[in-house]
Protein backbone atom coordinates (compact mmCIF):
# COMPACT_ATOMS: atom_id res chain seq x y z
CA UNK A 1 0.00 0.00 0.00
CA UNK A 2 1.23 3.36 -0.51
CA UNK A 3 -0.11 6.83 1.70
CA UNK A 4 -1.03 9.50 -0.25
CA UNK A 5 2.10 11.83 -0.15
CA UNK A 6 0.15 14.82 1.65
CA UNK A 7 -0.20 12.56 5.03
CA UNK A 8 2.81 10.27 4.96
CA UNK A 9 4.14 12.10 8.24
CA UNK A 10 1.20 11.75 9.95
CA UNK A 11 1.36 7.81 9.06
CA UNK A 12 5.04 8.12 10.65
CA UNK A 13 4.47 10.35 13.46
CA UNK A 14 1.00 9.69 14.81
CA UNK A 15 -0.22 6.22 13.66
CA UNK A 16 -2.76 4.92 11.40
CA UNK A 17 -5.61 6.07 13.81
CA UNK A 18 -5.29 9.45 13.16
CA UNK A 19 -4.59 9.48 9.45
CA UNK A 20 -7.92 7.73 9.67
CA UNK A 21 -9.67 10.82 11.13
CA UNK A 22 -8.51 12.76 8.13
CA UNK A 23 -9.94 10.75 5.45
CA UNK A 24 -6.40 8.96 4.42
CA UNK A 25 -6.15 7.45 0.96
CA UNK A 26 -4.48 4.21 1.20
CA UNK A 27 -3.84 3.17 -2.14
CA UNK A 28 -3.25 -0.63 -3.86
CA UNK A 29 0.14 -0.89 -5.58
CA UNK A 30 0.18 0.20 -9.50
CA UNK A 31 3.47 -0.68 -10.36
CA UNK A 32 3.20 -4.07 -11.73
CA UNK A 33 0.37 -6.20 -12.29
CA UNK A 34 -0.55 -8.19 -8.81
CA UNK A 35 -2.75 -10.83 -7.47
CA UNK A 36 -3.95 -9.72 -4.16
CA UNK A 37 -5.49 -12.61 -1.94
CA UNK A 38 -7.05 -12.03 1.50
CA UNK A 39 -7.86 -15.10 3.02
CA UNK A 40 -9.94 -13.17 6.18
CA UNK A 41 -12.15 -10.09 5.51
CA UNK A 42 -12.10 -6.39 4.27
CA UNK A 43 -12.54 -4.21 6.27
CA UNK A 44 -12.59 -0.50 5.57
CA UNK A 45 -13.50 1.23 8.67
CA UNK A 46 -12.40 4.68 8.00
CA UNK A 47 -10.81 6.89 5.36
CA UNK A 48 -10.06 5.79 1.47
CA UNK A 49 -8.95 2.67 -0.03
CA UNK A 50 -8.00 2.71 -3.58
CA UNK A 51 -7.34 1.04 -6.90
CA UNK A 52 -5.38 3.35 -8.75
CA UNK A 53 -4.49 4.26 -12.12
CA UNK A 54 -1.59 2.57 -13.77
CA UNK A 55 -1.58 -1.45 -14.26
CA UNK A 56 -4.48 -3.96 -13.00
CA UNK A 57 -4.78 -5.11 -10.34
CA UNK A 58 -6.72 -8.36 -8.72
CA UNK A 59 -8.03 -8.39 -5.13
CA UNK A 60 -10.03 -11.50 -4.51
CA UNK A 61 -11.70 -11.97 -0.91
CA UNK A 62 -12.21 -15.19 0.69
CA UNK A 63 -14.81 -13.74 3.09
CA UNK A 64 -16.50 -10.49 3.54
CA UNK A 65 -16.08 -6.82 2.71
CA UNK A 66 -17.13 -4.23 5.11
CA UNK A 67 -17.22 -0.78 4.39
CA UNK A 68 -17.95 1.43 7.26
CA UNK A 69 -20.13 4.87 7.68
CA UNK A 70 -17.91 7.46 6.43
CA UNK A 71 -15.47 5.45 4.98
CA UNK A 72 -14.83 4.75 0.75
CA UNK A 73 -13.79 2.00 -0.66
CA UNK A 74 -13.31 3.11 -4.59
CA UNK A 75 -11.36 3.70 -7.56
CA UNK A 76 -9.16 6.62 -8.79
CA UNK A 77 -11.00 8.67 -10.73
CA UNK A 78 -8.37 9.12 -13.71
CA UNK A 79 -8.90 7.32 -16.83
CA UNK A 80 -6.67 4.17 -18.20
CA UNK A 81 -7.13 0.64 -15.91
CA UNK A 82 -9.92 -1.92 -15.40
CA UNK A 83 -9.49 -3.86 -12.07
CA UNK A 84 -11.16 -6.79 -10.87
CA UNK A 85 -12.55 -8.35 -7.87
CA UNK A 86 -13.89 -11.48 -6.45
CA UNK A 87 -15.58 -11.80 -3.00
CA UNK A 88 -17.03 -14.83 -1.66
CA UNK A 89 -18.67 -13.44 1.31
CA UNK A 90 -21.20 -10.56 2.03
CA UNK A 91 -20.61 -7.21 0.94
CA UNK A 92 -21.85 -4.63 3.85
CA UNK A 93 -21.50 -1.02 2.64
CA UNK A 94 -22.69 1.72 5.00
CA UNK A 95 -20.48 4.31 3.48
CA UNK A 96 -18.78 4.74 -0.52
CA UNK A 97 -18.58 1.79 -2.50
CA UNK A 98 -17.74 3.35 -6.14
CA UNK A 99 -15.90 0.84 -8.11
CA UNK A 100 -17.17 2.91 -11.49
CA UNK A 101 -15.16 6.51 -12.22
CA UNK A 102 -12.65 7.11 -14.75
CA UNK A 103 -11.00 3.74 -13.99
CA UNK A 104 -13.42 0.40 -13.01
CA UNK A 105 -13.07 -2.35 -11.23
CA UNK A 106 -15.50 -5.27 -12.12
CA UNK A 107 -16.56 -7.70 -9.29
CA UNK A 108 -17.81 -11.62 -9.26
CA UNK A 109 -19.35 -13.16 -6.18
CA UNK A 110 -18.60 -16.55 -6.20
CA UNK A 111 -18.97 -19.06 -3.30
CA UNK A 112 -21.86 -21.87 -3.15
CA UNK A 113 -23.48 -20.39 0.11
CA UNK A 114 -25.99 -17.75 0.05
CA UNK A 115 -24.64 -14.26 0.93
CA UNK A 116 -25.83 -10.20 0.59
CA UNK A 117 -25.14 -7.22 -0.11
CA UNK A 118 -26.45 -4.67 2.33
CA UNK A 119 -26.17 -1.66 4.26
CA UNK A 120 -28.27 0.43 6.37
CA UNK A 121 -26.85 3.79 6.02
CA UNK A 122 -29.61 5.63 3.86
CA UNK A 123 -27.08 8.03 2.23
CA UNK A 124 -24.21 5.07 1.31
CA UNK A 125 -23.45 4.59 -2.40
CA UNK A 126 -23.24 0.82 -3.66
CA UNK A 127 -21.91 1.50 -7.27
CA UNK A 128 -20.84 -1.24 -9.74
CA UNK A 129 -19.27 -1.67 -13.17
CA UNK A 130 -19.62 -5.18 -13.96
CA UNK A 131 -21.74 -7.24 -11.42
CA UNK A 132 -20.90 -11.05 -12.24
CA UNK A 133 -23.04 -13.55 -10.35
CA UNK A 134 -20.72 -17.08 -9.75
CA UNK A 135 -22.19 -19.02 -7.31
CA UNK A 136 -22.18 -22.39 -7.37
CA UNK A 137 -23.18 -24.80 -10.15
CA UNK A 138 -27.16 -23.72 -10.06
CA UNK A 139 -29.57 -21.55 -9.28
CA UNK A 140 -29.87 -22.93 -5.67
CA UNK A 141 -26.86 -20.52 -4.22
CA UNK A 142 -28.56 -16.54 -3.70
CA UNK A 143 -26.62 -13.20 -3.26
CA UNK A 144 -29.83 -10.55 -2.34
CA UNK A 145 -29.12 -7.28 -2.54
CA UNK A 146 -31.36 -5.32 0.23
CA UNK A 147 -29.30 -2.04 0.98
CA UNK A 148 -31.27 1.31 2.36
CA UNK A 149 -28.95 3.90 0.47
CA UNK A 150 -28.44 4.09 -3.47
CA UNK A 151 -27.65 0.92 -5.44
CA UNK A 152 -26.28 2.36 -8.66
CA UNK A 153 -24.71 0.78 -12.41
CA UNK A 154 -24.44 1.55 -16.04
CA UNK A 155 -27.22 1.26 -18.34
CA UNK A 156 -26.24 -1.25 -20.22
CA UNK A 157 -24.67 -4.56 -20.27
CA UNK A 158 -23.56 -4.38 -16.78
CA UNK A 159 -25.03 -7.63 -15.37
CA UNK A 160 -23.81 -11.54 -15.94
CA UNK A 161 -25.84 -13.93 -14.78
CA UNK A 162 -23.70 -17.35 -14.69
CA UNK A 163 -24.76 -19.57 -11.72
CA UNK A 164 -27.39 -19.03 -8.61
CA UNK A 165 -30.07 -16.29 -8.22
CA UNK A 166 -29.62 -12.40 -8.65
CA UNK A 167 -31.94 -11.41 -5.99
CA UNK A 168 -32.65 -8.00 -5.97
CA UNK A 169 -34.81 -6.62 -2.64
CA UNK A 170 -33.38 -2.84 -3.09
CA UNK A 171 -35.67 0.51 -3.94
CA UNK A 172 -33.48 1.75 -6.50
CA UNK A 173 -35.01 0.90 -10.29
CA UNK A 174 -32.24 -0.97 -12.45
CA UNK A 175 -31.36 -0.82 -16.00
CA UNK A 176 -30.11 -4.20 -16.86
CA UNK A 177 -29.82 -3.21 -20.51
CA UNK A 178 -30.76 -0.66 -23.44
CA UNK A 179 -28.66 -1.40 -26.91
CA UNK A 180 -28.17 -5.16 -26.20
CA UNK A 181 -29.76 -8.83 -25.33
CA UNK A 182 -29.55 -10.06 -21.98
CA UNK A 183 -29.51 -13.58 -20.93
CA UNK A 184 -30.54 -15.99 -17.95
CA UNK A 185 -28.52 -19.53 -18.54
CA UNK A 186 -30.22 -22.49 -17.36
CA UNK A 187 -28.43 -22.45 -13.87
CA UNK A 188 -28.97 -19.21 -12.92
CA UNK A 189 -32.37 -16.77 -11.69
CA UNK A 190 -32.92 -13.77 -11.92
CA UNK A 191 -35.07 -12.13 -8.92
CA UNK A 192 -37.08 -9.20 -8.25
CA UNK A 193 -38.48 -8.67 -5.13
CA UNK A 194 -39.31 -4.90 -4.42
CA UNK A 195 -42.70 -2.98 -4.95
CA UNK A 196 -41.04 0.55 -5.63
CA UNK A 197 -38.31 -0.80 -8.11
CA UNK A 198 -38.58 -0.23 -11.66
CA UNK A 199 -36.40 -2.85 -13.01
CA UNK A 200 -35.78 -2.36 -17.27
CA UNK A 201 -33.95 -4.96 -20.07
CA UNK A 202 -33.93 -4.45 -23.83
CA UNK A 203 -35.09 -1.05 -23.17
CA UNK A 204 -34.33 0.61 -26.78
CA UNK A 205 -35.67 1.08 -29.98
CA UNK A 206 -34.14 -2.14 -31.85
CA UNK A 207 -35.99 -5.69 -32.85
CA UNK A 208 -32.96 -7.47 -31.98
CA UNK A 209 -32.84 -7.20 -28.05
CA UNK A 210 -35.01 -10.03 -26.07
CA UNK A 211 -34.38 -11.57 -23.05
CA UNK A 212 -33.26 -15.10 -23.76
CA UNK A 213 -34.91 -17.06 -20.85
CA UNK A 214 -32.83 -20.19 -20.32
CA UNK A 215 -32.89 -20.45 -16.76
CA UNK A 216 -35.30 -18.77 -14.65
CA UNK A 217 -37.37 -14.97 -13.99
CA UNK A 218 -39.03 -14.67 -11.20
CA UNK A 219 -40.83 -11.93 -9.74
CA UNK A 220 -42.51 -11.43 -6.11
CA UNK A 221 -42.88 -7.78 -6.42
CA UNK A 222 -41.81 -4.48 -8.45
CA UNK A 223 -41.86 -3.87 -12.31
CA UNK A 224 -40.00 -5.67 -14.82
CA UNK A 225 -39.77 -3.83 -18.34
CA UNK A 226 -38.85 -5.86 -21.79
CA UNK A 227 -39.15 -3.20 -23.73
CA UNK A 228 -40.48 0.33 -24.04
CA UNK A 229 -44.06 0.67 -24.92
CA UNK A 230 -43.66 3.16 -26.57
CA UNK A 231 -41.33 1.84 -29.54
CA UNK A 232 -43.15 -0.54 -32.47
CA UNK A 233 -40.36 -3.32 -31.38
CA UNK A 234 -41.01 -6.86 -30.33
CA UNK A 235 -38.69 -7.32 -27.29
CA UNK A 236 -39.34 -10.51 -26.77
CA UNK A 237 -39.03 -13.22 -23.56
CA UNK A 238 -37.20 -16.51 -25.94
CA UNK A 239 -37.69 -19.50 -24.44
CA UNK A 240 -35.46 -22.32 -25.40
CA UNK A 241 -35.58 -26.44 -25.42
CA UNK A 242 -33.36 -26.53 -22.25
CA UNK A 243 -36.63 -27.68 -20.06
CA UNK A 244 -35.17 -25.19 -17.45
CA UNK A 245 -36.84 -21.84 -18.93
CA UNK A 246 -39.11 -21.18 -16.14
CA UNK A 247 -40.92 -17.34 -15.67
CA UNK A 248 -43.04 -17.36 -11.91
CA UNK A 249 -45.45 -14.21 -11.43
CA UNK A 250 -46.18 -14.26 -7.94
CA UNK A 251 -46.73 -10.20 -7.65
CA UNK A 252 -46.16 -7.28 -9.43
CA UNK A 253 -46.68 -5.96 -12.70
CA UNK A 254 -44.67 -7.89 -15.89
CA UNK A 255 -44.52 -5.76 -19.11
CA UNK A 256 -43.67 -7.80 -22.37
CA UNK A 257 -43.63 -5.27 -25.44
CA UNK A 258 -43.16 -7.90 -27.82
CA UNK A 259 -44.24 -12.06 -27.42
CA UNK A 260 -43.43 -14.53 -24.97
CA UNK A 261 -42.80 -17.38 -27.43
CA UNK A 262 -40.18 -20.05 -29.12
CA UNK A 263 -37.07 -19.38 -31.13
CA UNK A 264 -38.44 -18.36 -34.87
CA UNK A 265 -36.72 -21.01 -36.37
CA UNK A 266 -37.51 -24.00 -34.34
CA UNK A 267 -40.54 -25.37 -33.16
CA UNK A 268 -39.09 -26.80 -29.66
CA UNK A 269 -39.08 -25.27 -26.68
CA UNK A 270 -40.55 -25.61 -23.47
CA UNK A 271 -41.60 -23.20 -20.85
CA UNK A 272 -42.97 -23.73 -17.39
CA UNK A 273 -44.97 -20.63 -16.98
CA UNK A 274 -46.30 -20.22 -13.30
CA UNK A 275 -48.68 -17.50 -12.34
CA UNK A 276 -50.12 -16.87 -8.77
CA UNK A 277 -50.48 -13.07 -8.67
CA UNK A 278 -49.08 -9.98 -10.16
CA UNK A 279 -50.19 -8.44 -13.83
CA UNK A 280 -48.61 -9.76 -16.94
CA UNK A 281 -49.05 -8.01 -19.92
CA UNK A 282 -48.36 -9.13 -23.49
CA UNK A 283 -48.40 -6.02 -26.11
CA UNK A 284 -47.59 -8.43 -29.12
CA UNK A 285 -45.85 -5.14 -30.96
CA UNK A 286 -44.34 -5.74 -34.28
CA UNK A 287 -45.13 -9.63 -33.56
CA UNK A 288 -43.86 -12.74 -35.24
CA UNK A 289 -47.25 -13.61 -36.70
CA UNK A 290 -45.93 -17.55 -36.89
CA UNK A 291 -45.58 -17.15 -33.21
CA UNK A 292 -48.04 -16.72 -30.71
CA UNK A 293 -48.05 -13.61 -28.26
CA UNK A 294 -47.89 -16.65 -25.26
CA UNK A 295 -46.93 -19.91 -26.38
CA UNK A 296 -46.52 -22.85 -23.65
CA UNK A 297 -46.31 -26.68 -25.58
CA UNK A 298 -43.74 -29.70 -25.77
CA UNK A 299 -42.97 -32.22 -23.44
CA UNK A 300 -41.65 -30.89 -20.10
CA UNK A 301 -44.04 -27.72 -20.67
CA UNK A 302 -46.46 -26.57 -17.89
CA UNK A 303 -49.53 -23.65 -18.19
CA UNK A 304 -50.11 -22.63 -14.23
CA UNK A 305 -52.81 -19.55 -13.92
CA UNK A 306 -54.36 -19.32 -10.33
CA UNK A 307 -54.02 -15.69 -9.80
CA UNK A 308 -53.30 -12.64 -11.57
CA UNK A 309 -53.99 -11.15 -14.50
CA UNK A 310 -52.55 -12.13 -17.75
CA UNK A 311 -53.61 -9.52 -20.30
CA UNK A 312 -52.86 -10.07 -24.72
CA UNK A 313 -53.26 -6.45 -26.03
CA UNK A 314 -52.76 -7.13 -29.88
CA UNK A 315 -53.65 -10.22 -32.00
CA UNK A 316 -52.82 -10.98 -35.56
CA UNK A 317 -51.25 -14.37 -34.94
CA UNK A 318 -51.51 -16.90 -38.22
CA UNK A 319 -50.02 -20.39 -37.65
CA UNK A 320 -50.48 -21.07 -34.16
CA UNK A 321 -53.09 -18.11 -33.09
CA UNK A 322 -52.58 -15.31 -30.22
CA UNK A 323 -53.17 -17.46 -27.12
CA UNK A 324 -51.84 -21.77 -27.80
CA UNK A 325 -51.65 -23.39 -24.34
CA UNK A 326 -50.72 -27.39 -24.81
CA UNK A 327 -48.73 -27.76 -22.01
CA UNK A 328 -47.48 -31.01 -21.10
CA UNK A 329 -49.74 -30.14 -17.28
CA UNK A 330 -51.72 -27.49 -16.07
CA UNK A 331 -53.29 -25.75 -13.14
CA UNK A 332 -55.75 -22.96 -13.23
CA UNK A 333 -58.52 -21.76 -11.13
CA UNK A 334 -61.54 -18.92 -12.04
CA UNK A 335 -59.17 -16.68 -10.09
CA UNK A 336 -56.44 -16.89 -13.04
CA UNK A 337 -58.05 -13.76 -15.41
CA UNK A 338 -56.70 -13.46 -18.72
CA UNK A 339 -57.86 -10.63 -20.80
CA UNK A 340 -57.93 -10.24 -24.64
CA UNK A 341 -57.70 -6.71 -24.67
CA UNK A 342 -57.21 -3.80 -26.66
CA UNK A 343 -56.08 -0.35 -25.97
CA UNK A 344 -56.14 3.35 -27.47
CA UNK A 345 -54.13 3.49 -31.12
CA UNK A 346 -54.30 -0.36 -31.32
CA UNK A 347 -56.96 -0.58 -33.85
CA UNK A 348 -59.21 -3.37 -34.34
CA UNK A 349 -57.80 -7.03 -32.97
CA UNK A 350 -58.79 -10.32 -33.68
CA UNK A 351 -57.24 -12.56 -30.91
CA UNK A 352 -56.94 -16.51 -32.05
CA UNK A 353 -57.51 -18.58 -28.87
CA UNK A 354 -56.48 -22.55 -28.57
CA UNK A 355 -56.35 -24.14 -25.23
CA UNK A 356 -56.41 -27.47 -25.16
CA UNK A 357 -56.44 -27.09 -21.42
CA UNK A 358 -58.78 -25.41 -18.60
CA UNK A 359 -58.79 -22.16 -18.60
CA UNK A 360 -59.87 -19.40 -15.53
CA UNK A 361 -61.67 -16.88 -16.27
CA UNK A 362 -62.10 -15.20 -19.79
CA UNK A 363 -62.35 -11.04 -20.74
CA UNK A 364 -62.86 -9.75 -24.27
CA UNK A 365 -62.18 -6.06 -23.50
CA UNK A 366 -62.16 -3.64 -26.28
CA UNK A 367 -61.06 -0.40 -25.65
CA UNK A 368 -63.99 1.77 -28.07
CA UNK A 369 -65.47 1.33 -30.98
CA UNK A 370 -62.41 2.37 -33.33
CA UNK A 371 -60.22 -0.23 -31.07
CA UNK A 372 -62.66 -3.31 -30.98
CA UNK A 373 -61.67 -6.35 -29.38
CA UNK A 374 -62.61 -9.59 -31.35
CA UNK A 375 -62.11 -13.26 -29.74
CA UNK A 376 -62.39 -16.47 -31.79
CA UNK A 377 -61.67 -20.05 -31.13
CA UNK A 378 -59.32 -21.46 -32.98
CA UNK A 379 -58.72 -25.60 -33.01
CA UNK A 380 -60.08 -26.53 -29.85
CA UNK A 381 -63.04 -26.17 -27.69
CA UNK A 382 -62.70 -24.22 -24.65
CA UNK A 383 -63.41 -24.84 -20.77
CA UNK A 384 -63.34 -22.05 -18.29
CA UNK A 385 -63.35 -22.61 -14.27
CA UNK A 386 -64.82 -18.75 -14.27
CA UNK A 387 -66.68 -16.66 -16.42
CA UNK A 388 -67.11 -15.48 -19.72
CA UNK A 389 -67.36 -11.38 -19.91
CA UNK A 390 -67.94 -9.76 -23.50
CA UNK A 391 -67.67 -6.21 -23.02
CA UNK A 392 -69.53 -3.52 -25.11
CA UNK A 393 -66.85 -2.78 -27.76
CA UNK A 394 -65.90 -6.71 -27.84
CA UNK A 395 -67.06 -9.95 -29.93
CA UNK A 396 -66.48 -14.00 -29.09
CA UNK A 397 -67.01 -16.39 -31.62
CA UNK A 398 -67.39 -19.81 -30.81
CA UNK A 399 -65.96 -20.60 -34.70
CA UNK A 400 -68.45 -24.20 -33.80
CA UNK A 401 -66.16 -24.83 -31.21
CA UNK A 402 -67.95 -26.24 -27.53
CA UNK A 403 -67.77 -23.84 -25.01
CA UNK A 404 -68.08 -24.90 -21.04
CA UNK A 405 -68.75 -22.16 -18.38
CA UNK A 406 -68.70 -22.30 -14.60
CA UNK A 407 -68.95 -18.83 -14.12
CA UNK A 408 -71.03 -16.04 -15.10
CA UNK A 409 -71.96 -15.29 -18.91
CA UNK A 410 -71.71 -11.50 -19.65
CA UNK A 411 -72.43 -10.73 -23.10
CA UNK A 412 -72.56 -6.96 -23.09
CA UNK A 413 -71.07 -7.06 -26.70
CA UNK A 414 -71.63 -9.92 -29.36
CA UNK A 415 -71.85 -13.22 -28.99
CA UNK A 416 -71.87 -15.17 -32.26
CA UNK A 417 -72.26 -18.97 -31.97
CA UNK A 418 -71.49 -21.73 -34.80
CA UNK A 419 -74.32 -24.09 -35.73
CA UNK A 420 -72.97 -27.35 -34.56
CA UNK A 421 -71.41 -26.02 -31.43
CA UNK A 422 -72.65 -26.73 -27.80
CA UNK A 423 -72.67 -23.69 -24.86
CA UNK A 424 -72.74 -25.42 -21.58
CA UNK A 425 -72.94 -24.40 -17.84
CA UNK A 426 -71.82 -26.82 -15.35
CA UNK A 427 -70.95 -24.48 -12.43
CA UNK A 428 -73.00 -24.13 -9.10
CA UNK A 429 -75.17 -20.80 -8.97
CA UNK A 430 -74.41 -18.88 -13.06
CA UNK A 431 -75.64 -15.89 -14.28
CA UNK A 432 -76.59 -14.95 -17.60
CA UNK A 433 -76.64 -11.47 -18.36
CA UNK A 434 -76.50 -8.50 -20.88
CA UNK A 435 -77.72 -8.41 -24.30
CA UNK A 436 -79.90 -10.84 -26.86
CA UNK A 437 -77.72 -13.57 -26.91
CA UNK A 438 -78.20 -16.39 -29.43
CA UNK A 439 -77.21 -20.00 -29.07
CA UNK A 440 -76.59 -22.93 -31.39
CA UNK A 441 -77.11 -25.34 -28.56
CA UNK A 442 -77.47 -24.65 -24.56
CA UNK A 443 -77.05 -26.96 -22.16
CA UNK A 444 -77.60 -26.77 -18.33
CA UNK A 445 -75.00 -29.76 -16.44
CA UNK A 446 -75.08 -28.29 -13.06
CA UNK A 447 -72.12 -30.05 -10.96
Amino acid sequence: FQAEDGIRDLVRSRGLGDVYKRQAIVRLNTAAARTLLINGSLNITGGNLQFRTGTTQTLNVLTDVNVSAGAVFDVENTAGTAHSMSITGNLTNNGTFDMRTANTCNVTFTGSVDKSITGTTGTALTDFNNLTIDKGTSQTPVLTVDVDGTFSSPDNNWLTLSNGTFRYKSASDLNISTTSAFTIPQTACLHINNAATTVSIADNASDNNDLYLNGKLLLENGTVNIGDPANNNNNDIEYSESCSSELTISGGTLFVNGQIRRNTTSLGGILQYTQTGGDVTINGRNANTARSKLEVLNTGSSFILTGGTLFLVRGGGTTYGDLYLRPASSSTSAAGNIYLATASGTGNQTFLVDANVPLGSLTVNGFDAGNTANAQLNIDPLVLYGGLTINANGTFNTNNLDLTLAGDFDNSGTFTAGTTDVTTFNGVTQTLSGNNTTFCNLAVNPS
